[in-house]
Order: C-alpha cells, then sequence, then structure tokens
C-alpha cells in the first residue's frame, strides 16, 4: 500500500508569514500614531531660552495624549508622566497634563492613553550610563524630528485656521540652525519611517 506524498506546502512559512503581514497591517492602521488629539504646534524645540520642549495646544480642552513609543513609567505625577522608551535609549518627557491616567511602573505599549492635556509639552532626551554605572538623562533630541522618523506625528492632522511652525512638517522637516546652536541633536534615522523622511538643518 502506497503512502501518501508529503505535502510540499510549507505549511509553517506560510503561518509565520501570516502572521507577520497581519502584525503589519495592524501597526500600519494603529489610529493613535501621534502625541496630542486635536492640537497644533504653539512652539518648537530651541525657541525662547533654547527650550528642549514641543509645546502643542489643542483648540477644545483637554485632548487624549498618547504614547508615542513603547516603554516603562519612569515617573509620573499629577501634570506629568516620563517614558523609557523599550527598544532604544530615550526617554520621552511628557508635561502639562490636565489629568494622568497612568502610574510609575506601569508597562506601556505604542499609542496607549496616557491622559488628557489642552497644553503639552513633549521633549526627547537620550540616555547615557554615568562613571558609576547608573543611567541619567544625555542630550536633548528635537522631539518633531523623533517623532517623524518613529512614523508618528504631532497631532492627527493639521488644524484649520492655523499658519503651521516648521516642527509640524511631517515627513520634510527643515530645522533652523538654532537648534543645533542650543546643543539640541537631530535624530538619527530609523526602520519605523515606512515612507520617506527628511530631517535637516537650514
Amino acid at each position: 500500500m502506497r503512502r501518501n506524498a508529503r505535502s510540499s506546502v510549507p505549511w509553517g512559512a506560510v503561518l509565520f508569514g501570516g502572521l507577520g503581514v497581519a502584525a503589519l497591517v495592524r501597526g500600519l492602521r494603529h489610529a493613535q500614531r501621534y502625541v496630542l488629539s486635536g492640537a497644533y504646534a504653539q512652539s518648537c524645540a530651541g525657541g525662547s531660552n533654547c527650550d528642549p520642549a514641543l509645546t502643542l495646544q489643542t483648540q477644545s480642552g483637554g485632548q487624549p495624549v498618547y504614547a508615542a513609543a513603547p516603554g516603562r513609567v519612569l515617573s509620573a505625577g499629577p501634570n506629568w508622566v516620563s517614558l523609557a522608551v523599550s527598544d532604544e535609549a530615550v526617554v520621552l518627557d511628557y508635561s502639562g497634563f490636565d489629568q494622568v491616567q497612568v502610574a510609575e511602573h506601569d508597562r506601556i505599549g505604542i499609542g496607549q492613553q496616557l491622559g488628557l492635556a489642552s497644553r503639552l509639552r513633549f521633549a526627547v532626551y537620550s540616555v547615557v550610563r554615568g562613571e558609576d554605572g547608573g543611567l541619567r538623562l544625555g542630550t536633548a533630541i528635537e522631539p518633531a524630528g523623533w517623532l517623524a522618523t518613529h512614523g508618528q506625528a504631532p497631532s492627527a492632522r493639521v488644524t484649520p485656521g492655523h499658519e503651521g511652525l516648521w516642527c509640524e512638517g511631517r515627513r520634510a522637516l527643515s530645522v533652523p540652525q538654532q537648534v543645533a546652536r542650543c546643543g539640541i541633536q537631530l535624530p538619527q534615522p530609523t526602520a519605523w519611517a515606512l515612507l520617506p523622511v527628511q530631517v535637516s538643518l537650514t
């Protein structure tokens, strides 16, 4: 009696390939790939007093604030959240919340709601290891560029009637030289940017 021929279809590859495609589609369709809903940039990093933060303002009161990367909450208070990114040596610093909805040590997923704010400061800092072996905040990284290179944006869309600042350029950011003079670094390119992204000093 003849045995059935073994299937030539690589079912393992098909299964794992399908899971990969499903994960990619889910990531691309993620609705919250921005920091503050319904907001516009009130000021960009490197402005007055070399502020390293991007300041966002809403037009309709407190709106949801979302995590721009997965990580762990380093600290959280009445109006701030510091998030240590899990796959990159940076800390995301959010301040100005009307309401914080996470707590210290919470594990956070990308796009997870952190709280509500009508005016929010968002900054990004590198993390460096000190001589004692401990970790500390390092150089400020230009936040709008960091968002762009990670497939994120300050807000979901451009606010009608608002004349956009340079930091609202999304995938093409012309960063003023003042930012570099303030000691704020431009972000490194990453694999997150599925569409072309250009962040350069002008």
